[in-house]
């Protein structure tokens, strides 16, 4: 548990400046006693303390207190009011400086409230800006590592459970989405949770600092990033900038997709391809599309120019871990393929792109097990709330994906945030970055890209003044993978220079009207921005993807160009 000198007002200090003073004057000196150093907290403090006052309504302030230790993620966890379930709070940043930390929590519904916590900057370190961010899975948990971060950097940061009361860490609990059976939680989870997180921050905000707010940034991935489509489409005047990484915006097509390729490795018993397989897909893919863009570095710098062809991997006799029988080609072609409409061939959901192999997730993608994610072999995300809490994973085996995919989409579509008009928010002057990882098994990249280029449709010719799209070769979800995979995608205080911190791009990009160009990523030892720098990489606006220049050392980013692919 945290200590008790956590949360220090400066009584003590004061006490003994106090005595100071009576000792002075006892003896006929001037009072000339110094004042103590914890003077300024104690103010600090009391303004903080008085945050209270704010309850009212649905509003409530449980806790409000200056924090002048250094404070880590899981003493955070432990401290909250209530005791909360964390979110990865094995990592080991901790807080650099005083702030206000104020627990809250907000009732619009009986039985629905959302604990939010919002993290303040002394005023003098205060940047002026509000940062809402978002969470992930069936969230559930605040994360703490992205408000000690988030405060680190300067930022009034806030993050919430977003009230689905899964009472479980996130990312641990694979039946967790079946809170949204419940719809005042759903509703929570849907778009509610974020959108009052976001005006009760403002409101903190404003009585700390006794002024407002110059500009609000979210940034979100996964989860987080279907909240900040939430946020685009639902509320555009939340926020003046928006990271929208690794989206889940097409949770029905995705649970589809999932479903999909459960039929096709469970065809029968030939068809199942176990995780003893993957290390092998993972080699194979390699071998056909590493050296595409001229380096061979176990990393695909686009694999949208790979045409991996799961046949090349098909046993000549007896069956080992590193092929595939003739039904094992079928299902991983598949599952590489991606969902479309037998009838209309309309793309329901893109398959998995070469790459992703290695990532945890794709043990449930392809080998059909359950790692703890939320999307697993029982249970497809919040397409349960339309599927209903009755379905089984075997269901598959005779779906209909014609006439039964269109019902399930049709029926989901009030519970989505996939529409792509985000008009209202450019028109008054949003600024919208978003991202994902070639990597990424959860949401394969073309699903993102889908997004991003519709919605350009509807922004127009002024598209490059508000949006910009950055993949990343080699990067899971959200994070990890073999390649560069750091560049201040999330709240993150390792560098704070505009061109390898992307939410430092995009303070910038609002609040200065410089445009981002290529990030530059880089890839730690053990992924550990506290270790050294492995190699680093450009990270390319979309559509341009980096080159090599032949020459220069493959681990710099100096040696490559962005340019323009060739047309597929």
């Amino acid at each position: 548990m945290l200590q008790k000198h956590t949360y220090m007002t400066a009584v003590q200090p004061l006490r003994s400046w106090i005595a100071g003073v009576a000792a002075a004057a006892t003896l006929g000196g001037a009072m000339s006693v110094p004042l103590p150093v914890w003077a300024a907290d104690a103010a600090a403090a009391k303004q903080c303390e008085s945050l209270t006052s704010l309850s009212g309504g649905d509003l409530k302030i449980t806790r409000a207190r200056l924090v002048e230790q250094p404070l880590s993620v899981r003493q955070a966890q432990d401290s909250a009011v209530g005791g909360t379930p964390g979110n990865l709070a094995e990592r080991g940043e901790e807080t650099r400086a005083p702030f206000c930390r104020v627990e809250v929590t907000i009732v619009p519904a009986p039985g629905a409230d959302i604990r939010t916590e919002v993290w303040l900057p002394t005023k003098d370190k205060w940047n002026g800006r509000v940062l809402g961010t978002g969470n992930g899975a069936s969230a559930g948990a605040i994360q703490y590592n992205v408000l000690v971060e988030g405060v680190t950097m300067g930022y009034a940061v806030t993050n919430t459970d977003v009230g689905t009361h899964t009472g479980a860490p996130v990312y641990e609990d694979p039946a967790s989405f079946r809170f949204g059976y419940n719809p005042e939680l759903r509703t929570n989870y849907v778009w509610r949770g974020i959108h009052l997180m976001t005006e009760a921050s403002k409101k903190i905000v404003a009585a700390y600092y006794a002024k407002p707010h110059e500009k609000a940034l979210f940034v979100g991935c996964s989860t987080g990033g279907g909240e900040a489509a939430a946020e685009l489409q639902r509320f555009p005047e939340d926020y003046d900038g928006i990271i929208m990484g690794s989206p889940g915006i097409y949770f029905a097509h995705l649970g589809l997709f999932q479903g999909y390729a459960y039929a096709a490795t469970h065809k029968s018993l030939a068809h199942r391809i176990g995780r003893q397989k993957l290390p092998a897909i993972e080699a194979e893919v390699l071998r056909q599309c590493d050296m595409l863009d001229g380096v061979k570095d176990g990393v695909i710098e686009s694999p949208r120019i790979c045409k991996f062809k799961p046949a090349a991997m098909q046993c000549k006799g007896v069956e080992q871990d590193d092929c595939l029988t003739a039904p094992q080609v079928e299902a991983l072609t598949k599952i590489y393929d991606g969902l479309k409409n037998p009838r209309t061939g309309e793309v329901y959901y893109y398959g998995l792109q070469p790459g992703v192999e290695g990532a945890d997730a794709s043990r449930v993608r392809i080998a059909q097990e359950s790692i703890g994610s939320v999307i697993n072999p029982t249970q497809f995300g919040p397409l349960a709330w339309v599927l209903g809490p009755d379905w089984k994973a075997d269901n598959w085996l005779t779906f209909d994906w014609d006439k039964g995919s269109e019902d399930l989409i049709k029926k989901f579509e009030e519970f989505g945030n996939n529409k792509t008009n985000i008009l209202p928010f450019t028109n008054r002057g949003g600024k919208l970055i978003m991202w994902a990882g070639w990597g990424d098994p959860n949401f394969p990249e073309f699903n993102t890209a889908r997004y991003y280029e519709e919605a350009g449709e509807f922004v127009g010719p002024q598209k490059d003044q508000s949006m910009r799209m950055y993949l990343a070769p080699g990067v899971y979800h959200c994070r990890g993978g073999p390649g560069p995979n750091q560049f201040g995608q999330a709240p993150n205080a390792f560098d704070m220079s505009p061109e390898k911190n992307l939410v430092v791009a995009l303070d910038q990009w609002v609040s200065k009207g410089i445009a981002p160009k290529a990030m530059i990523a880089t890839k730690f030892e053990d992924d550990n921005v506290k270790k050294r720098a492995i190699r680093t990489r450009p990270v390319c606006p979309y559509p341009q993807v980096a080159k090599w220049d032949g020459k220069g050392s493959t681990d710099d980013h100096k040696s490559f160009s962005c340019v323009t692919p060739p047309q597929e």
